[in-house]
């Protein structure tokens, strides 16, 4: 009844087929009666999702959908902050601002909401709605981040204090990426200043430096990356300064084959083509040629897709810009820009840039290739902060980063990464996980999708999307 009980129109309906179906017995009921009736010892049980259904909603209104997911996201890191401030008796606990962010979070769970299912004008309000919601959860973060930090030893004169949180009950280990500015811009030009990081007690971190957000030709701002443990948590400050060094510059253009070679590790970039063509780790295939790809397939205009589960007619692919149209969509005024470069070659990170076209629309992705291990918890099942037993080493991290500039009408864009066919595929779902059939249905995952082989396992995860 969709929520609103039969009206006089279908009550006549309903009438008329009872009268023509003498032969079928049709009583008007409720659910609990027909549960009720049924034999309880011969129940089916299904062990399985049931998905795919109304798979328009999986992707329709997809910036809404980030939204969402964000605002969920930041609602319980807001939580966790604020609940360690509030133990250590820094804050009253702001129950009525937390309650009005899940109130609105639950608000945009409406079942025309949040599948992307309603007219332009209710999801511009959904996502102002969000917005109001996560300024008021960052500010609500940023106030107990200053009562924490303002524990911390004070700072001696041009140096600038770095606060590390740990807000999870598990020890954590990541990269972390930041940007400070001194008062002033350095007018010498026979000196270049590059960041510094140490400890409280005076031991220098690794880190690279990177460029910074703003484009202006200064020696001003400056952002760096570097990793760090942190335990359950913690909050760690560190001391960051500015030191004469060189002056970093791009690496620019690679060949034809590029490869990074991690010992056990080695990842295989095309750059004829622009994307990573193979990936092995001791001596087992996880990428497989001609590797990750960017396909555009034939979508529809119904938002909810109630009688399709695939879309699977391919219509082609992202491939590389020639240099002069890399050049112009860049806006430079020079005649030619290499489609594929490399933007980063630091100790930490190589950052590999690569403009793509289809039709009408331009994808520029940014390729961050870890090179260190990084030390993560493990766990047994879904809960990892109930069922932690222990740290692995993560050989290797790629992070995409995709800035696209969709023009395209009833066309799907999917990210398609060839694994070898033995390889056993599983996804997070709601309140566990499950099999991916490698079949053409459409499958959703919430944060991750898993793939293990014989002696691997790899992770795709993502930040806001389903």
């Amino acid at each position: 009844d969709h929520g609103g009980g039969p009206s006089h129109i279908d009550l006549a309906a309903m009438r008329k087929i009872i009268t023509e179906h003498p032969d079928i017995q049709i009583t008007h009921s409720w659910p609990e009666a027909y549960f009720n009736s049924l034999d309880q010892t011969n129940i089916p049980l299904l062990k399985k999702s049931l998905n795919p259904f109304s798979t328009g909603c999986y992707t329709s209104q997809i910036r809404l959908k980030k939204k969402y997911r964000q605002l969920e996201n930041d609602l319980f890191l807001t939580e966790k902050i604020l609940s360690s401030g509030w133990c250590q008796m820094l804050i009253s606990y702001p129950e009525k601002e937390l309650r009005k962010a899940t109130d609105c979070m639950l608000f945009c769970q409406f079942h025309d909401a949040l599948p992307g299912t309603s007219i332009e004008r209710v999801e511009k309000k959904l996502i102002q709605r969000i917005d109001q919601s996560l300024v008021n959860l960052e500010n609500l973060r940023n106030k107990i981040l200053f009562k924490k930090s303002a524990l911390g030893e004070a700072a001696e004169a041009e140096e600038f204090p770095v606060f590390l949180l740990n807000p999870h009950p598990w020890p954590v280990t990541r990269y972390f990426e930041l940007e400070f500015q001194p008062p002033e811009p350095n007018f010498d030009p026979s000196v270049y200043k590059i960041p510094e990081l140490r400890t409280l007690q005076g031991q220098k971190i690794p880190l690279q430096s990177l460029k910074a957000d703003s484009n202006l030709d200064q020696d001003f701002r400056k952002r760096m990356l570097f990793k760090q443990h942190l335990e359950a948590g913690e909050l760690r400050q560190l001391s960051a300064s500015l030191i004469n060094g060189e002056k970093p510059h791009p690496a620019g253009s690679i060949d034809n084959t590029y490869l990074i070679d991690l010992g056990k590790t080695q990842l295989e970039f095309d750059g004829e083509k622009g994307t990573i063509r193979k990936l092995t780790m001791d001596n087992e295939t996880l990428i497989t040629a001609p590797g990750i790809r960017f396909t555009v397939f034939e979508d529809e205009a119904d938002a909810w897709g109630m009688r399709k589960n695939h879309y699977d007619k391919k219509l082609g692919e992202f491939t590389l810009m020639n240099p002069d149209e890399a050049a112009r969509f860049c806006g430079l005024e020079v005649p030619e820009l290499s489609p594929v470069r490399l933007i980063e070659d630091g100790p930490i990170r190589k950052n590999i840039q690569v403009f793509y076209s289809y039709g009408r629309s331009v994808l520029i992705v940014n390729y961050h290739i870890y090179l260190e291990e990084t030390r993560i918890p493990t766990a047994t099942g879904s809960s990892i902060a109930s069922e932690l037993v222990e740290a692995k080493n993560i050989p290797l991290q790629i992070d995409l980063k995709l800035q696209l500039f969709w023009m395209e009408s009833d066309r799907m864009l999917k990210l398609f990464i060839p694994t070898p066919p033995e390889t056993i595929l599983e996804r997070e779902v709601m309140n566990g996980k499950e099999f991916i059939p490698r079949d053409n249905r459409e499958s959703v995952m919430q944060r991750w999708i898993s793939g293990s082989s014989l002696n691997q396992v790899w992770a795709l995860l993502n930040r806001a999307q389903y």
